[in-house]
């Protein structure tokens, strides 16, 4: 096992900047991408599903409807306390960010403590119980119907690894050595690519609401380079 992994981004200043995010003023065509990737697509294909989308902004129809109208490059007419609040119902939520720095936290005390010589370790057995010590497949996958790229990991055997196959092209992909190596390279990902972050509706990811990206508009991320960068085997 290597040695203790020293991340080069605290989490913690990234969780301060997720709770004081400065919202783009978006073209409509951006917004328009996002709230098909957000709250998925209507009657036709390309279109935002406006009632899925007003629900989800907390907005009427014809307020969407006058966010959308016009030319695509135009920046769209809304107030910054409006751009605000979209900027927040499309992002993570701060509890999920919450959650993501401490998965983090709790992923880099594993693999030191992984990092320690037999004798010394401490293994909980849920650890081994829940197979998180088995090697992983990180993976970026696209999907073209959202616009959008997501960060997703499994074990490397069995109906996880398949269902992940299943939800979009693999764009790049990296076989870590357990979970916490898993999270920690997810981590990396979604630091890069956090003004970016948008909620994927549930029509894109064949499951629950996922945690993706514009792929248009963000950074491509290698995940070979940020496990360098991060010291990650």
């Amino acid at each position: 096992m290597a040695g203790p992994i020293t991340m080069t981004h605290d989490p913690a200043p990234a969780a301060a900047a997720a709770e004081q995010p400065r919202p783009p003023a978006w073209t409509r065509l951006q917004l328009e991408h996002r709230l098909i990737a957000a709250a998925g697509e209507g009657n036709r294909v390309g279109q935002v599903d406006n009632g899925a989308a007003a629900y989800l902004l907390g907005v009427s129809t014809r307020t969407l409807r006058r966010w959308l109208h016009g030319d695509p490059d135009q920046v769209v007419g809304m107030s910054a306390k409006s751009r605000a609040a979209v900027w927040a119902a499309l992002r993570p939520t701060e509890k999920r960010l919450e959650q993501e720095q401490l998965d983090r936290k709790y992923a880099i005390e594993a693999v030191h403590q992984l990092a320690l010589p037999k004798r010394r370790r401490r293994i909980p057995p849920a650890w081994i119980e829940q197979q998180w010590l088995d090697p992983h497949l990180v993976a970026v996958l696209d999907l073209p119907y959202a616009q959008a790229h997501q960060i997703a990991f499994a074990r490397m055997e069995g109906r996880p690894l398949s269902r992940l196959k299943n939800r979009g092209k693999m764009l790049d992909f990296r076989v870590v050595p357990t979970r916490f190596h898993a999270t920690l390279l997810v981590g990396a990902v979604l630091e890069v690519v956090d003004p970016w972050r948008v909620v994927l509706a549930r029509q894109w990811t064949k499951q629950g609401p996922g945690q993706g990206w514009m792929a248009a508009e963000a950074p491509q991320v290698s995940l070979d380079e940020l496990a360098v960068t991060n010291d990650l085997p």
